[in-house]
């Protein structure tokens, strides 16, 4: 008895310290996804929610996406707003070989159909060369978030973007949200 006493009193000294570890991971990640949460809040223009907060680009496109928009995607999404988008039926550009569209990857309102139609996705070394190329109104971002215009316009991604850091903040939430949610119940 004394022995079996002493093998339980280790398991449970060994779950105590799983059941440590587990809270310890689960509250950092809350204290993580609570900052993320106070850096992405949504940010009200006026009183009116902006574009950055309507937009979804898949993960590893948020500097493409802050290419293609930028600073614009603090514009609000409603007219009676003094910055806003109002949207545009467009007839999609033909691209030049080796361009992908954009808009595929980004899940964002109709509202920002026209910009995201008019923009490529490139590799970055395939960028300057196909520049050229472009119809009138388009561009053309790589995923490492460089930008070249129609209009001979280049900025590299090395250009500091506000826009990329607070859409791969989001994207940062998102993911520790579901590594809490995986988490909880085994910390419990």
């Amino acid at each position: 008895a004394e022995a079996r006493r002493a093998q339980a009193a280790q398991a449970e000294s060994a779950s105590r310290d799983e059941a440590r570890k587990a809270e310890d991971q689960l509250g950092r990640l809350k204290a993580e996804a609570r900052g993320l949460a106070q850096l992405t809040a949504p940010r009200a223009g006026g009183g009116f929610a902006i574009a950055l907060d309507a937009v979804t680009p898949k993960a590893g496109f948020e500097a493409a996406l802050a290419a293609a928009i930028g600073d614009d995607l603090d514009a609000a999404l409603d007219a009676r707003a003094a910055a806003y988008w109002a949207g545009r039926e467009i007839k999609t550009p033909d691209w030049p070989a080796g361009v992908e569209p954009l808009a595929p990857l980004i899940g964002a309102p109709d509202k920002l159909a026209a910009r995201l139609a008019y923009t490529g996705l490139v590799d970055a070394a395939d960028g300057a060369r196909l520049q050229g190329e472009l119809a009138p109104g388009c561009r053309l971002v790589s995923k490492q978030g460089d930008l070249w215009r129609w209009d001979g316009f280049t900025a590299r991604h090395e250009a500091p973007r506000p826009a990329a850091i607070r859409l791969a903040q989001k994207t940062r939430l998102a993911e520790v949200e579901k590594d809490i949610d995986a988490l909880e119940p085994s910390a419990r």
